[in-house]
């Protein structure tokens, strides 16, 4: 049972382990800030901001990270700046153009990365809702953003990714459950004949 729960355990850290917003939408040539939530451990973990280049792996032209404590680091018309008391750490991205639209990975450096995807959208001033940020003119995710097939197929994946770790922990704990099984009838087999075995005797 204990190898069951310290399996379930690590599902729940690798699938939930951050938190940060799936959407950001802000304005051409303004800047935009995404509050990454980690838990608490991690606190001395590098903390990174990415755009995505395929299969979730980063762009290196692309990509800041956390190079001591709580130290802000800036690059690229990037900014990233960690905070131990909130677990959090927060990624301001300045001038934005429609270049820096896509999906970015928000993540810690641990043995196994952990990372959540957040896409941020890029829109001209006439087509910018006040209603997508804040009265700080901070962008948060609206409650029901436009849908495009690229976010679509996105979400897909996420979604048959999601799926791949239910299936395989199910079939991992089907295992462990039949091993289980397997071994105490074997070893109540094993009882048995020695039980029949001092009886002859």
């Amino acid at each position: 049972m204990k190898l069951f729960y310290g399996l379930l355990w690590t599902l729940f850290h690798v699938c939930w382990m951050l938190e940060a917003p799936k959407l950001v939408i802000s304005s051409l040539g303004g800047s935009a800030i995404i509050p990454c939530k980690y838990r608490r451990g991690d606190e001395e973990a590098v903390k990174y901001w990415c755009k995505e280049g395929s299969f979730r792996f980063c762009s290196r032209n692309r990509t800041i990270r956390t190079t001591a404590a709580e130290k802000e680091v800036k690059q690229n018309g990037m900014s990233i700046k960690d905070n131990h008391v909130r677990l959090e750490f927060n990624v301001v991205m300045e001038n934005l153009t429609y270049n820096d639209a896509g999906t970015y990975l928000c993540g810690v450096e641990r043995k196994y990365d952990t990372w959540q995807p957040v896409e941020l959208i890029v829109l001209a001033d006439d087509v910018f809702t006040p209603t997508s940020r804040n009265k700080e003119n901070k962008t948060v995710e609206p409650s029901e953003p436009p849908l495009s097939p690229e976010r679509n197929q996105l979400r897909s994946l996420d979604f048959i990714l999601l799926i791949l770790k239910i299936a395989i922990f199910l079939t991992i704990l089907a295992a462990i459950l039949w091993l289980h099984i397997w071994y105490r009838r074997g070893k109540h087999s094993g009882v048995q004949i020695s039980e029949t075995e001092g009886a002859k005797g």
